[in-house]
């Protein structure tokens, strides 16, 4: 360690705490004392004189300003320790602050002893019994001192720092009332007389009232200081920052360069490190997220490494998780986000970058924290043009900041969204050792968050709804369980009024049904089936087709007792076969009739670039859903002869549950040309389901003829079952969309004879469907 100019330095300390110091931390210093002079001197004086405070009022004014006085002293006394201790900040950053008042009451015991040793009658003990009494008491606080700062490097025990003040109180007060007991004294027959006990009694307490004062003015301090969270504004020495590349080099040369100034009170209010709120035993599930978690925390704080990026979906946790492990190690925090902090400093981003890395110095040990550092480090290969020397001014700022930090006793944590748009110099090892992806909540963060919800809002549900849940949300992240949990409160106490209920504090029992209308709300129109999409009972198909539809979509609205059973929800469906038979309605009818919500995209629209980023987030979001990929030999082509082979290994890896499954999300491929698929997309666990739509069997196209019919009687004359039979003997072996067509022509034509020949007759009869036939198809 340097040496320091001390006076410089403690006059820093008293010019820079007081403007940041709460008042309610200041407040709290001071009382401590106050509380321990008047627990410890009311006796005194009562036994003394009988009354409270003495009868002279300058001896209570002196009194009082000398107590003023020596709690400015301790006060100024434990900041100006923890500044020089901070100086070269370790692990064990607790323990002079700690032993700061062992340190003092031994002070208050030497002169007890030397008193003593001046009058030997003033106790009443010998000089051996209080050399013993002082050594050992003190000899085992500080050795519990000692041992309880082991158990917080260990196990982070964050109320370690404000047991010595309480073990050190509990003696004080104790030492005297035990001494006083009769048989204690070396010569028992004194203790006869009620004016040597009363007199021994006064002078024990007036010697061991100031260790009281001590020992309750630790407590408050330590309470003060951790309410407070001051910065404690030292001179760092300058690391040398990694040099930067060459493009770089004529930016980060600034940097380099800085040396760090004196900051004035008014920036000293700016990125102040806060009392970590949470640790990892406040937040339930993530188990082995949190070991990577804490791993990257031990790594940093025994073998120097530096810089974790914790990245994943958002909505994930990753603020609060980092918030957890500035608590489980012990450290204040400093929370920045970089989005809010880029648009509120205009033009100056690259200064208050320069200033947050300088008050996470000053304020060492502790967790920087950077929200949305992809707003700081975006890939500077995609900003070139205007403002790209800005960005290049900023990045280099940041690359040599990060680097210095390595030294400085200063934990990097940052977070984003969208790690891919980072630029790779920024985040790579020696700026960033630690890449943790914060996974969504897991089964039992999802149990925890839904009984919270319930809790706040007074309402309950049976175990079995609990876990359908569970099971149903995976994939959600924190804010849309909240949201709909809330939500569904708010509808079952609606419902419960709305049926004449009382409304009152009692539970109020939600259902699964509950839920799901909840979830929709949040969802908003997007969520659900289709607008206009049939239901299956008015889709004309065969029997045999009718059965595979109709058994899908019991899987999917039983899907809990399918699982229950020990069924499986089916993953991928292919729908192939001629165009125009239906494989886009059948998929919509089958969407409608589960109420799932019906997402469509085309196959050559996916091989975009993140398309299925964007589908991922959308299924996820809108679950239970049916994905419906329409032309999908487009991005599901033999990968042999694609030119889009990339985003066909994306999409199949996304089926796969690559990044976390989906759960209650069904893909349904549909094509017209099966064969020309990729084998690996058709295998099992992916699109293993195939149906074959084919034109409609008579009895189908029959049906579907008849419910024309009974639509348009103007149309098909007297006799609709004729008109029937004899639609269905000209259009046998059409699809669905070619039938639809074929009739759509015939009325027409039929309506333009009737207005050439002014005549109210429009049927539809065998020639005109003949020639419209002839027309439609392709012969």
């Amino acid at each position: 360690m340097k040496q320091h100019n001390v006076w410089l330095l403690l006059q820093r300390e008293l010019s820079s705490v007081l403007p940041v110091f709460t008042l309610r931390g200041l407040l709290l210093a001071l009382l401590g004392p106050l509380v321990a002079y008047c627990f410890t001197r009311f006796p005194y004086e009562y036994i003394q004189t009988g009354h409270a405070w003495g009868d002279n009022s300058i001896n209570k004014l002196l009194t009082f300003i000398c107590l003023l006085a020596g709690a400015f002293i301790f006060f100024y006394g434990a900041v100006f320790i923890t500044a020089l201790e901070r100086k070269d900040p370790s692990k064990h950053h607790w323990v002079l602050p700690q032993l700061f008042t062992p340190t003092a009451m031994l002070g208050v015991v030497l002169g007890m002893v030397w008193l003593h040793r001046a009058n030997p009658n003033s106790f009443g003990v010998s000089d051996f019994t209080l050399y013993l009494v002082a050594l050992l008491g003190l000899g085992a606080a500080v050795a519990l001192q000692l041992l309880l700062q082991l158990i917080h490097l260990r196990d982070h025990v964050d109320v370690t720092p404000l047991m010595p003040g309480v073990v050190l109180l509990a003696g004080s007060i104790l030492y005297p009332y035990l001494m006083s007991k009769p048989g204690r004294y070396l010569n028992p027959t004194d203790w006869s007389n009620p004016l040597v006990r009363t007199q021994d009694l006064a002078h024990l307490i007036t010697a061991w009232h100031w260790m009281a004062a001590l020992a309750l003015a630790n407590i408050c301090m330590v309470l003060a200081l951790r309410i407070a969270r001051w910065p404690v504004p030292v001179t760092q020495p300058q690391a040398q920052p990694e040099q930067p590349t060459a493009q770089a080099q004529h930016v980060a040369q600034p940097v380099a360069q800085q040396v760090q100034a004196t900051p004035n009170p008014e920036t000293l209010r700016e990125f102040v490190a806060v009392r970590a709120r949470y640790t990892f035993k406040s937040i339930l599930g993530y188990a082995e997220f949190k070991r990577s978690l804490a791993d990257a925390g031990n790594a940093w704080r025994d073998e120097k490494k530096n810089g974790i990026l914790l990245h994943g979906a958002p909505g994930g946790g990753k603020t609060l998780m980092a918030e957890a492990l500035a608590g489980e190690l012990g450290l204040p925090i400093i929370a920045v986000n970089v989005g809010d902090m880029a648009s509120k400093w205009i033009n100056e981003t690259t200064q208050r970058l320069k200033l947050l890395f300088d008050r996470a110095r000053q304020q060492a040990p502790c967790v920087l924290f950077i929200d949305e550092i992809d707003a700081l480090l975006r890939d500077r290969e995609s900003m070139k043009g205007i403002g790209y020397e800005e960005h290049e001014r900023i990045v280099a700022t940041f690359l040599a900041a990060a680097v210095a930090l390595r030294s400085q006793s200063v934990l990097l944590v940052a977070a984003t969204n969208l790690i891919k748009r980072l630029d790779p110099a920024a985040i790579r090892e020696g700026r960033f050792d630690f890449k943790l992806e914060v996974p969504l909540p897991d089964a039992v963060a999802r149990h925890e968050l839904i009984n919270e919800g319930l809790r706040c809002y007074g309402s309950s549900i049976d175990d079995d709804t609990l876990q359908r849940l569970v099971r149903r949300w995976a994939g959600f992240n924190v804010p849309r369980i909240r949201e709909v949990t809330e939500r569904a409160c708010k509808l079952g106490r609606t419902q419960v009024i709305g049926s004449g209920g009382k409304q009152n504090n009692a539970p109020v029992a939600l259902s699964y049904d509950t839920f799901y209308r909840a979830l929709r709300d949040v969802q908003g129109r997007r969520g659900g089936a289709p607008e206009g999409a049939k239901r299956l009972q008015s889709m004309h198909m065969d029997a045999t087709q009718r059965i595979q539809i109709q058994r899908l979509a019991t899987q999917l609205m039983k899907v809990d007792e399918i699982e229950r059973r020990g069924g499986t929800l089916p993953k991928g469906i292919v729908f192939y076969g001629p165009p125009g038979t239906g494989k886009t309605a059948t998929a919509m009818a089958l969407a409608a009739e589960c109420g799932w919500t019906f997402i469509v995209r085309n196959g050559r629209d996916l091989t975009s670039e993140n398309a299925i980023d964007a589908l991922r987030k959308e299924a996820s979001e809108l679950r239970p859903a049916i994905v419906f990929i329409d032309e999908a030999d487009d991005i599901l082509g033999e990968r042999s002869y694609s030119s889009n082979k990339s985003a066909t290994n994306e999409l199949l890896t996304l089926i796969d549950g690559a990044g976390g499954m989906l759960v209650d999300v069904v893909w349904i491929a549909a094509t017209n040309s099966i064969e020309s698929m990729d084998s690996a997309a058709l295998r099992g666990g992916r699109f293993e389901q195939k149906l074959l739509f084919g034109a409609p069997s008579p009895e189908p196209l029959r049906a579907m003829l008849r419910e024309w019919a009974q639509s348009r009687h103007a149309f098909v004359g007297d006799d609709a079952d004729a008109w029937v039979e004899m639609a269905a003997e000209v259009l046998q072996g059409q699809t669905i969309s070619n039938v639809q067509a074929v009739l759509k022509l015939a009325v027409n034509h039929a309506v333009t004879a009737a207005m050439e020949n002014h005549t109210a007759q429009q049927c539809v009869t065998r020639e005109r469907l003949l020639a419209a036939h002839n027309e439609i198809v392709l012969q």
